[in-house]
């Protein structure tokens, strides 16, 4: 691949980030965040479907599509999502232990498909194993609720 045909996948993952991140703060006032969520784990699935065909056209839209929209998907909920489900009163806590996370996962995302790529020749998978993985969190995300809804039926969430 070359470097403009890179720099044009980035250049639509961007795109559908911002269209993604813009929209989501309007959808999120009209549907519960779980929602969200299953949205956002459903386009990590299609996004790493698209890295199993991404020699293709239609891989390439898929990986755009799919990561841009949950990339935009993930910058909004993170910011939302502390909030709303637990308050402001420990969000520095909670904001702390959830960027650990992120970098934590920001270390072993590269690592697998650096260990794929040395295992099996391939990234095929290490991008297996993320449509694995978002399958899961598209069935977790589906159990979430807001945990406020309990004791304030009028909270959104």
């Amino acid at each position: 691949m070359m470097l403009s045909e890179t720099i044009d996948i980035f250049l639509r993952i961007a795109v559908f980030s911002v269209i993604a991140s813009l929209m989501s703060g309007w959808v999120s006032n009209r549907v519960r965040v779980r929602y969200l969520f299953v949205l956002l784990a459903l386009m990590q699935a299609v996004g790493s479907l698209g890295l199993l065909a991404f020699g293709t056209a239609v891989g390439q839209w898929m990986v755009a599509v799919g990561y841009g929209i949950s990339g935009g998907l993930l910058v909004f909920l993170l910011g939302v999502i502390w909030p709303r489900f637990y308050g402001r009163k420990h969000l520095g806590a909670i904001s702390s232990l959830n960027m650990s996370v992120i970098v934590f996962a920001s270390a072993v995302g590269p690592w697998t498909f650096a260990l794929s790529e040395r295992q099996t020749g391939g990234y095929s998978a290490a991008a297996i194993a993320c449509i694995v993985y978002a399958l899961v969190c598209l069935v977790a995300s589906m159990a979430i609720s807001n945990p406020q809804r309990a004791s304030d039926p009028e909270r959104a969430g």
